[in-house]
């Protein structure tokens, strides 16, 4: 029976094994130098999350993902299917935890824990996080924070000397869970609300029960402070510079109340399912939105605290599925995106569990009435509605092709489905079809490429991808001003974004400011020194300021890292012409015309240099 969860995960995920890289994944993982070199491994707890340019530095501090993201592409050659197969395996093993933490707190109520688990294992709202291998940070932080409330709900019945070692397993495992992802901190109240409603022999008294309660959750408060010291040492404060989007508090006071209902809502009719939801703002408290969410979540309180002295393991559960969820409300951390399924995906667990144990609850209570078969009936009925809906979300996820067209498809005012549907086709070479749908990575044609971005408002004014491919197609097209200031933005954005600080440079050298631009080249490389592109622009402009010896080591420097980069060979030769050193500049140009044999700069300085020689 209690592999039965795992087993469901596993039947209706096995088709993401096959799925592609998607979307974030090719900037967190595919393109990160931080993730494929083996050799940064020991630097990695001492990073942010990083991904490669133009996002570069994140807000993010989540060591332990990052080191499993270099250890699976090590072990798998870099192929997506070793990081959805980890998807797959760490799902089944949370779905496996939900069964035993459900039984364990439901008096081993057999049906209800194998109920919760199977619908929580088969929940299209989970598909996001599992199909996704950029959701690790989800999938990790759920698995050790499960881990860590069994590990303390097993204690209870524990003599000493078993019973601390429990304890220090679960405080080791909600560290672990920190380090996955800063949401983790949401167990502390859950744990807290465990031990003062369910522990049994607790004084009856409300002070001591209170303060007893309090005593047993101090360590975890301990292992997080650990984690908000090393996160806030490894970023330079609680949030990194610049990187708290264009919300405000005030934002998320208006909107707490309607988006808590949103994912509610989610959990209980998983549908639309979308890489991106549009949802406007509340902006005023007289919105009916702000009103009717924040009744509905005073309501929500009063019925846990009448639900707690009938049925406190309900109460618990309801807990389980609001708190997970409550961290995804701030909006000043999260810019443009107020709602995404993968925040809900912890919270889901609770919502599968109240939503099993609620219907044996009432059932229960008319047992007379009601026969047995109804509530397996009643549950199988919506693991099997879940089982083909998620294998059908599954299918949308193989590729950013076809989730990109899933997006238009059922959300066509979105640009994220044309951004990932237009990347797709670039990447298979139908590159009209890419300029038709307007694609995100700045590589349209001039006008198409800045009315598609223009078209996007303020969603692209709050995204430094956004802003970066904005600032490329007015660079494309020789609006300088424009494209500094779209590119000034995308640096205040992200401010380790290593790609807008080089097109800045780019511009400083068309500028005639070729000390700027040489600033601007070595603050990138102190973020990435593996950056080709700021290592070539350093080159031209050191050649420029008269330092062509640096400008020689800078740009064998970027020939050593991308050997079949035609530009930084063809510049590299310029570089050494100018030293004097002619065979080698002939030998790097014939390099890069073996790459290119229509490369026209290389044909064209060969040349030069053969009529010099006559």
């Amino acid at each position: 029976m209690w592999a039965a969860p795992a087993i469901a995960a596993f039947v209706v995920y096995v088709v993401t094994l096959g799925s592609a890289f998607l979307y974030d994944d090719d900037v967190l993982i595919r393109t990160n130098r931080w993730v494929q070199d083996a050799g940064v491994l020991a630097q990695l707890p001492f990073k942010p999350l990083l991904a490669s340019p133009p996002i570069g530095t994140t807000n993010y501090y989540r060591p332990l993902v990052v080191i499993l993201y270099n250890l699976m592409w090590q072990s798998g050659g870099g192929r997506p299917f070793a990081f959805h197969l980890v998807n797959v395996l760490i799902h089944m093993l949370n779905a496996t935890l939900v069964f035993q933490l459900v039984r364990r707190i439901a008096c081993r109520n057999d049906l209800v824990a194998l109920g919760a688990a199977l619908l929580f294992a088969v929940h299209p709202l989970n598909v996001e996080v599992v199909a996704w291998p950029s959701c690790l940070p989800e999938l990790g932080y759920a698995g050790f924070g499960l881990g860590a409330l069994l590990l303390h709900v097993a204690s209870w019945g524990k003599k000493h000397p078993a019973a601390p070692r429990y304890r220090a397993a679960a405080w080791v495992s909600f560290a672990f869970a920190c380090a996955c992802k800063e949401t983790a901190v949401a167990l502390l109240p859950l744990t807290f609300l465990l031990e003062l409603w369910l522990r049994p022999g607790r004084p009856v008294e409300a002070r001591p029960r209170v303060l007893a309660a309090a005593q047993s959750v101090v360590p975890y408060l301990g292992a997080a402070a650990v984690y908000v010291m090393a996160r806030t040492a490894v970023l330079g404060g609680m949030l990194a510079r610049g990187a708290h989007g264009t919300r405000t508090l005030a934002d998320t006071v208006l909107n707490a109340p309607w988006l808590l209902i949103l994912y509610l809502k989610s959990m209980l009719f998983p549908s639309p399912l979308l890489i991106e939801h549009v949802v406007p703002l509340v902006t005023s408290a007289a919105d009916p939105r702000f009103l009717l969410g924040t009744a509905l979540a005073i309501a929500g309180v009063v019925a846990i605290l009448r639900l707690r002295r009938d049925r406190p393991a309900l109460a618990i559960a309801s807990c389980a599925a609001l708190l997970p969820v409550l961290p995804a409300l701030y909006l000043p951390a999260l810019g443009r995106d107020p709602f995404a399924e993968r925040y809900a995906y912890l919270g889901v667990a609770g919502f599968c569990w109240l939503l099993v144990g609620g219907a044996d609850a009432l059932l229960t209570a008319r047992r007379q009435a009601t026969p047995r078969w109804v509530l397996p009936v009643f549950f199988g009925v919506l693991v099997l509605a879940g089982c083909a809906r998620t294998i059908a979300r599954c299918a949308e996820w193989r590729n950013d092709g076809t989730l990109g067209a899933a997006s238009i498809r059922d959300l066509p005012e979105a640009p994220i489905g044309y951004l990932l549907a237009g990347n797709w086709h670039l990447r298979e070479g139908r590159k009209e079809d890419a300029i038709g749908l307007g694609r995100e990575l700045g590589r349209m044609t001039g006008k198409d490429a800045i009315a598609a971005y223009q078209r996007l408002g303020s969603d692209a004014a709050g995204s430094a991808s956004a802003q970066f491919n904005l600032g490329q197609a007015l660079l494309e097209n020789g609006r300088l001003d424009e494209a500094k200031a779209a590119f000034t933005r995308a640096l205040q954005l992200s401010p380790g974004s290593v790609g807008s600080m080089t097109a800045l440079a780019v511009i400083a050298s068309q500028e005639g400011d070729d000390a700027t631009a040489v600033l601007l080249c070595r603050q990138a490389l102190a973020v990435d020194d593996h950056a080709t592109g700021a290592l070539q622009q350093l080159g031209v402009a050191l050649m420029r300021t008269g330092d062509v010896p640096g400008a020689v080591v800078a740009l064998e420097r970027a020939v050593a890292l991308d050997p079949a980069d035609k530009e930084s060979l063809s510049r590299l030769g310029v570089a050494y012409a100018r030293s004097g050193r002619l065979d080698d500049a002939r030998l790097a140009w014939e390099r890069a015309l073996v790459i290119d044999p229509q490369f026209a700069g290389a044909r064209q300085n060969l040349d030069r240099l053969r009529q010099m020689s006559r």
